[in-house]
């Protein structure tokens, strides 16, 4: 036993006080003596001494878990400890254990302390990171110091469905399907994020998540969260972010009648309908990638467009994006007889009563065969943009008609389809050449049809090709920013006028028209009207490109206020035959005349006016150049007709402002408005194609 420092102290005294100690040597003595003193004190304090030495913890471990995670919050563990105190009565033993999510130290008489070695742990109900702080103390009233051990509770994920793809298109009645990889509680599941919603747990261990819309999920992009507890108690999520629709799926690997994302129909005809049921307010048809066969001849799959619903393609077949050029969506008609003009053939039928609400955007159309076909027939006045169109089969016989987009309402109601951004070819597809008549846009009996950036081509045909023909149309219809081409025929028209046209006129503006090929002596016309009240202004009309005689614009009226034909450009490719810029037919008269230019009109075969005007007459038309005179009216152009904002930037024959004149439509194909003095800055015909 270690003796105290006092007893010492006494002993050291009297021995130096006998032997007469010298008083430096008592004084060291004592200085030590005192130092010995607080050294003991402070060991006494720390637990150095044998009776106050703390309990060390030698193992506190959790038992079965890997990685430091656990979905349980009852977690079972493994501790150890040793009692390091003594005392001249023997040596001290672990008395207690106190276990606590709190690392303040307890006191000794604090209420939990444990005389039985503790086995688990039971953590709150919450995910996250949780540590546990372990004391023990001896018999001799010494407490260990504490020993930390961290441990994080998460539930198991929950998995979508492997159908639902982060930032994919779903439509508003979709029934999400996610899953549990432990049981779960059957209450607490919660749905948010796209407006309300439940839950439904199924399957063994409630382990099947079944996610509905009280009514229609709120369109638009939100992330949806779906919230469940595990049977253990502690709480998991799933979040994914999804554009919301209001209408249906379709895919060629679709089946049934439910139309979601995960079960998409497999028939357009049955996507209509299923729209028109789900949402009668107005809904989209999403197409993905493939090809969508129908047969109108023999009815089946006919394809009906119905008011308020819009037809779209171009989807990746996963609802992930849409790229129409990329993933392109094909409708085709696979009629080969029967067939009327006033019924015929067609892939896409839009009925009457469908309004500007709805749309075809985005699809691949072909027509069929049989005596007439189209590849959209329209009866009222939707959007189609966007579209390849072609006419149909030209494996056909020599009566058969083939027409990309036919147009006809009836009496009380006009068809006014807006159709942009559309590339529509007449040839149509196949290996016959004997197709008798070919139509890019025929916009027949009460109709009255917006055209705009479109590519048309007339197509090719024994008797006749027509990029646009318009008659009966009783409004004024609007032709601008497109490319007409008249296609290859015994008589080819890029725009054809006809004389049933209702006397309101048509607006030609901002068009490039590339004359067709004949292959005899018949005529290539880019626009012929015989009709009065046609606008025809900004066009550049591009000549000579067959063998037989070409004009740019043919007016055969005979009667109404005439034709105005202003700030066109005419040029001339690859003459090769008689080439008129613009032709009258006799009692043909032009309201207006002014401003349009010529290029290659370079002799007496290559006029620029023909039948019946003298110069004065032409001087009349007010502000009509000519710059030499090998030709009557000859207003010859130092540039080439295809413009660009930089280049050439004037014309010294000079260019009237349209905008000050107060013309519509003075806008290039890039939209940007035209300006300038007249002089200089200012273009004349279409441009950037």
């Amino acid at each position: 036993m270690k003796k105290s420092v006092s007893l010492y102290a006494a002993i050291i005294a009297f021995v130096c006080i006998a032997v007469s100690c010298s008083s430096n040597l008592l004084d060291s003595i004592q200085d030590d003596i005192a130092e010995q003193k607080k050294k003991e004190a402070l060991e006494k304090q720390e637990g150095k001494t044998p009776e106050t030495r703390k309990p060390v913890i030698t193992i506190f471990a959790w038992q079965g878990i890997t990685g430091g995670t656990t979905n349980n919050p009852t977690v079972l563990f493994s501790c150890s400890a040793e009692a390091k105190a003594v005392s001249a009565t023997g040596a001290a033993v672990i008395s207690g254990y106190y276990i606590s999510f709190n690392s303040t130290t307890p006191t000794l008489d604090a209420e939990g302390w444990l005389s039985d070695k503790p086995e688990s742990i039971t953590f709150p109900s919450i995910n996250g990171e949780h540590t546990a702080y372990l004391w023990v103390k001896d018999s001799f009233g010494n407490m260990s110091d504490a020993a930390p051990l961290s441990i994080t509770l998460a539930l198991k994920p929950l998995l979508w469905n492997a159908v639902y793809l982060e930032g994919m298109s779903v439509p508003a009645h979709e029934v999400f399907i996610l899953t549990a990889d432990e049981p779960l509680d059957a209450a607490g599941a919660s749905v948010s994020g796209a407006g309300t919603g439940t839950v439904a747990l199924s399957g063994t261990g409630n382990q099947t998540i079944t996610v509905s819309p009280s009514s229609l999920w709120t369109t638009g992009t939100h992330t949806i969260t779906v919230t469940a507890k595990t049977a253990l108690g502690l709480t998991a999520s799933a979040s994914r972010t999804f554009t919301v629709f209001n209408g249906v799926c379709v895919s060629v690997t679709g089946s049934g009648s439910v139309g979601s994302a995960r079960q998409p129909v497999g028939n357009i005809a049955v996507g209509i309908t299923r729209t028109q049921t789900l949402y009668p307010s107005g809904g989209e048809v999403h197409i993905s990638q493939g090809e969508y066969t129908t047969n109108w001849a023999d009815s089946v799959n006919r394809i009906i467009l119905v008011d308020g619903v819009s037809l779209v393609g171009g989807y990746k077949p996963d609802w992930t994006s849409r790229d129409v050029a990329g993933y392109q969506t094909v409708i085709r008609d696979e009629s080969s007889s029967g067939g009327t003009a006033s019924e015929p053939n067609r892939a896409v039928g839009v009925t009457l009563g469908v309004t500007s609400d709805s749309r075809i955007e985005g699809l691949r159309i072909y027509g069929g065969g049989g005596l007439y076909s189209t590849g959209v027939y329209c009866k009222d006045s939707l959007v189609i943009s966007d579209c390849d169109v072609f006419s149909g089969s030209t494996d056909g016989g020599a009566n058969d008609y083939r027409i990309g987009i036919l147009i006809m309402g009836e009496t009380g109601n006009i068809a006014s389809p807006e159709i942009q951004n559309c590339r529509i070819n007449a040839s149509g597809t196949g290996g016959g050449t004997t197709i008798a008549v070919t139509i890019g846009i025929w916009g027949s009996n009460y109709s009255c049809p917006l055209i705009s950036d479109c590519t048309i081509t007339g197509g090719r045909a024994t008797n006749g090709t027509v990029g646009i023909r318009l008659e009966q149309c009783w409004q004024k219809p609007v032709v601008r920013r497109n490319k007409i081409e008249g296609g290859m025929s015994d008589n080819t028209n890029c725009i054809f006028l006809d004389n049933s046209l209702n006397t309101t006129g048509v607006d030609i503006i901002n068009n490039l028209i590339v004359n067709g090929i004949s292959g005899t002596d018949e005529k290539c016309k880019g626009v012929h009207t015989t009709v009065a009240n046609v606008v025809i202004r900004n066009n550049t009309f591009v000549l000579g490109a067959g063998t037989r005689p070409e004009y740019g614009v043919f007016s055969s009226i005979s009667s109404g206020t005439g034709v105005v034909v202003e700030n066109n450009l005419y040029v001339i490719s690859s003459p090769s035959h008689y080439i008129y810029g613009v032709w009258r037919e006799s009692g043909s008269e032009y309201s207006s005349f002014k401003n349009n230019g010529f290029s290659g009109f370079t002799d007496t075969t290559r006029n620029i006016l023909y039948n019946s005007y003298n110069q004065s007459q032409i001087d009349s038309l007010n502000s009509f150049f000519s710059t030499t005179t090998n030709a009557i009216g000859n207003a010859e152009l130092d540039a080439a007709y295809r413009l660009t904002v930089a280049s050439p930037d004037s014309y010294k024959t000079g260019g009237i402002n349209g905008q000050s004149q107060g013309w519509s439509y003075m806008d290039d194909l890039s939209r940007n408005a035209r300006s300038g003095s007249g002089e200089t800055g200012w273009s004349m015909g279409c441009y950037e194609y």
